[in-house]
C-alpha cells in the first residue's frame, strides 16, 4: 500500500509539475506575445508622433524665414534703388538670425542684380529669369497673388536644391499696378528638411508632396512617391502660400531590442516577468507624457496652447523691433447647451468643425490654435491697423455663421463671441495682449442681448 501510494504521489507530483510547467509556458508565451504587440504599437505611436512634431518644425522654419524675409521685402518697397552699402548691410543681418537660408536676391524687371552671399553664387548674378520658366512660373505666381509664394525645390544655376520664398515689389503699394521686380529668399533644401526633424525620423518612410504650379498635379518633393499609395499617417503641412502633404508608413519592426527582451523573459522567473510588466507600464507613463508635451491638439488636429504660447512669446520679444500682429481670442456661444442637449460626441463634433473653419477663413500665413475647451486663439500677422483686424474679424463671423455642422436629424448653427488686441511694435507683454483680447471678448459676449439656438 505505501509503496502504491508513493508510486501515486510521485505521478501526482510528476503531474502537478508538468501542469505547472505547461501552465508557466502558455502564460509566458501570452505574456510575450502581449509584450511585443504593445512594444511595437508604442513604437508606432512614438514614430507617429515624431511625424507630427516634425511637421510642426517644418511649418515653424518656413514660416519664420519667410517673415524674417518680409522685412527686407518691405525694405525694398521703400527703398527699391538702394545703395551696395545698405544693401549689404540689410542682408546680413537677415542671414544672422537663420541658420537655413542659402542667400538671397533682388531682380528688377526680373533680372537677378544684387544677390548676397556673392560667394559660391555668382553663377546666379544676372540670371533673367525669363530664361528659366520653371522659376518665373513662381514669379508670375508671386506677382497675381500680390504676396509671398513658396517654390521649390528648385535646382539652382549654381548647383544644389533649394526652397525660395518669391516677394513681389511694386512701386505703387498697395494699389500694387507699377511691377518693380521681386526679391527671392533661398532656403537650402535639405537644410529645411535637417532642421525640422524629418530626416532623422526611425520605424516609417517619410514623403512630402505639394501641387505642381504649372499642372496642379501632386509632386513628390521628399522621399518615395509609393508612401502616399497606404499611407499610415498623413498630415497636411500649411506653408505661407499653399498647403503641402505629408504622409508616413511605418516599417515592418524588427525590434532587435524586443527580441533580447523575450529571450531574458524566457529564461527568468516570475519575479522578473512581474519587473518587465511594470517597466512595461513605465513606458506608457513616459509615452502619455510625451504624448501631453505634444504641440498639436489631439481632437482639432491644429497647434495646441503650447505651441501658441511660445510663438507669441517669440513675436513679442524677438528683437530690437518686435514683430506687428493682431491676437484673436475666440469662444463658442451656448457650447454648453450643444454637449447637455446632443452630447459631448456632438461637442467634438463642432470644436473640430469650428477649428476647420477659422483655417480657411484666415490667411495660410496666420496661425489658428485652440487654447482648451471651447476656447481658440488666432494670429493674424502682418496685421496691427485696428480698422483691418475688424474686418478680417467680420470676415471670420460672417464665414461661421454661414457653415453649419449637420448632426443626425438637428444642424447645429456655430455662434462666437471674439476679443483682439494689436501690436504694432510698442512694448508690451503677451500676459498684456491677452488680458485686453479677453476683456473684450466677454465683453462682446454680454453684449449680445439676443439669444439664438445653436440648432434648428
Amino acid at each position: 500500500m505505501a509503496t502504491a501510494l508513493t508510486r501515486r504521489n510521485k505521478a501526482a507530483f510528476s503531474f502537478g509539475m508538468f501542469a505547472l510547467v505547461g501552465f508557466g509556458i502558455y502564460a509566458e508565451e501570452s505574456f510575450v506575445r502581449l509584450f511585443r504587440e504593445r512594444a511595437i504599437s508604442l513604437e508606432r505611436e512614438q514614430t507617429s508622433q515624431a511625424v507630427a512634431l516634425a511637421r510642426t518644425r517644418l511649418e515653424a522654419e518656413i514660416l519664420r524665414n519667410t517673415y524674417l524675409s518680409d522685412s527686407l521685402a518691405s525694405f525694398i518697397t521703400m527703398d527699391p534703388d538702394l545703395t551696395e552699402n545698405r544693401w549689404e548691410s540689410v542682408a546680413a543681418r537677415l542671414f544672422e538670425k537663420s541658420d537655413t537660408l542659402r542667400n538671397v536676391g533682388i531682380a528688377p524687371d526680373d533680372v537677378i542684380s544684387r544677390i548676397y552671399p556673392i560667394e559660391g553664387n555668382e553663377k546666379a548674378l544676372g540670371l533673367d529669369f525669363r530664361t528659366v520658366p520653371e522659376q518665373m512660373r513662381s514669379i508670375q505666381r508671386a506677382r497675381e497673388s500680390e504676396d509671398v509664394y513658396i517654390a521649390g525645390p528648385v535646382e539652382l544655376v549654381q548647383g544644389g536644391s533649394a526652397m525660395i520664398a518669391r516677394f513681389p515689389i511694386f512701386r505703387d503699394f498697395p494699389n500694387n499696378r507699377d511691377y518693380w521686380g521681386s526679391v527671392s529668399v533661398v532656403m537650402g533644401f535639405n537644410n529645411i528638411i535637417k532642421a525640422s526633424g524629418l530626416a532623422a525620423i526611425k520605424g516609417a518612410s517619410v514623403a512630402l508632396q505639394r501641387q505642381d504650379l504649372e499642372t496642379g498635379q501632386p509632386v513628390t518633393i521628399y522621399g518615395d512617391a509609393s508612401v502616399f499609395a497606404e499611407p499610415d499617417i498623413q498630415l497636411p503641412v500649411n506653408t505661407p502660400s499653399d498647403e503641402w502633404q505629408l504622409a508616413a508608413r511605418h516599417h515592418s519592426s524588427t525590434a532587435p531590442g524586443l527580441n533580447r527582451a523575450v529571450a531574458m523573459i524566457r529564461g527568468i522567473a516570475l519575479a522578473v516577468t512581474a519587473l518587465i510588466i511594470t517597466s512595461i507600464v513605465l513606458l506608457f507613463r513616459a509615452y502619455r507624457l510625451s504624448r501631453n508635451a505634444a504641440l498639436i491638439d489631439e481632437l482639432t488636429q491644429i497647434p495646441n496652447r503650447r505651441f501658441v504660447m511660445a510663438q507669441l512669446h517669440s513675436l513679442v520679444s524677438g528683437g530690437a523691433k518686435p514683430a506687428k500682429f493682431t491676437l484673436l481670442l475666440i469662444d463658442l456661444n451656448r457650447f454648453k447647451a450643444v454637449n447637455d442637449s446632443l452630447g459631448h460626441e456632438a461637442g467634438d463634433a463642432l470644436l473640430v468643425h469650428v477649428a476647420r473653419q477659422l483655417q480657411q477663413a484666415v490667411r495660410s500665413a496666420d496661425t489658428v490654435a485652440r487654447l482648451g475647451g471651447d476656447e481658440f486663439i488666432v494670429i493674424l500677422h502682418r496685421v496691427s491697423e485696428r480698422q483691418q483686424a475688424e474686418a478680417i474679424i467680420e470676415k471670420i463671423r460672417r464665414h461661421l455663421q454661414a457653415s453649419t455642422l449637420p448632426w443626425h436629424d438637428e444642424v447645429i448653427h456655430p455662434s462666437i463671441s471674439i476679443g483682439y488686441a494689436a501690436c504694432y511694435g510698442q512694448d508690451t507683454s503677451v500676459k498684456e495682449l491677452l488680458a485686453r483680447a479677453d476683456e473684450m471678448m466677454y465683453s462682446t459676449k454680454r453684449r449680445q442681448a439676443e439669444v439664438i439656438s445653436p440648432w434648428r
